[in-house]
């Protein structure tokens, strides 16, 4: 949707696509390829021209709400590489473990990375450095929600558990 929001995402023998708007509407990033070895393109919505398309082949990509850039991560690798519109690498975040989930604020300042062993990584963008680690989820970070006004994070385990995160304080404030 013009919301950011995950339009489609389909498999079909192996091979998988998905698509992600910029929130104007302006921008596509389409995913697609095998599971785990995804070609990563971003697209003018309005030609359906290929603006950039990102090196190599990735496991995870996400595009900021505002269009202005992508975050991916590659199988097996805990570094996230944050890259501009126009195909420049800008940014390089080395988590502390392997990334399964990557959510970005709806103002595009901060990237949280759901990570395998139960804690979510939040940074800001576009120092690309290191806020906060938010623990305790107790397995693997499945999901991230941030709110639209951007203050509060959700997190989902594999265990079907949320925490809520205050994104000021970063301090827990539900499960």
């Amino acid at each position: 949707s013009a919301a950011g929001a995950l339009l489609a995402t389909s498999q079909t023998k192996g091979a998988a696509m998905s698509g992600v708007w910029s929130a104007d509407g302006s921008r596509l990033l389409i995913s697609s390829g095998k599971t785990a070895a995804l070609t990563v393109v971003l697209y003018d919505a309005s030609t359906y021209a290929p603006i950039t398309t990102l090196p190599d082949l990735w496991r995870l990509a996400e595009l900021a709400p505002s269009g202005a850039f992508i975050v991916a991560i590659k199988r097996g690798d805990p570094t996230a590489t944050l890259w501009g519109s126009d195909g420049t690498l800008r940014q390089t975040m080395r988590q502390s473990e392997l990334v399964g989930q990557i959510s970005i604020s709806p103002q595009s300042d901060k990237v949280i990375f759901g990570l395998l062993d139960g804690n979510a990584a939040v940074w800001g963008v576009p120092e690309g450095n290191l806020i906060r680690v938010l623990g305790g989820h107790g397995t693997r970070v499945a999901d991230i929600t941030i709110t639209r006004d951007g203050s509060r994070a959700y997190c989902l385990n594999d265990r079907g558990e949320v925490k809520a995160w205050e994104l000021t304080t970063y301090k827990q404030i539900g499960q």
